[in-house]
């Protein structure tokens, strides 16, 4: 629900993203930890992106993308391509 409410205050311009390779990401700061003991140190750390691990995401998605054949439509081939990139070149 956090992260919802985070949505929905982005929708309507009252909160903010960190812009990283593989999208917009909330700062601690921006959700609501009412009634939550989770730290900003254990946030960063669960939100924390490691390259390689990302990359090799992204080969577990592309074994799929690969069973799907002609199934799978071009623009998620194409947006996979470009998440990649954005990843590669971090």
């Amino acid at each position: 629900m956090r992260v919802l409410e985070w949505i929905i205050d982005r929708c309507e311009g009252r909160a903010d993203a960190v812009e990283t390779p593989i999208g917009r990401v909330p700062t601690y700061e921006q959700l609501n930890w009412t009634g939550s003991d989770f730290t900003k140190e254990q946030f960063e750390m669960v939100t924390s992106q490691d390259k390689d691990l990302w990359i090799k995401e992204f080969e577990s998605h592309s074994e799929l993308f690969n069973k799907l054949g002609d199934r799978l439509p071009e623009a998620l081939k194409k947006r996979q391509a470009e998440l990649l990139a954005a990843v590669q070149s971090a």
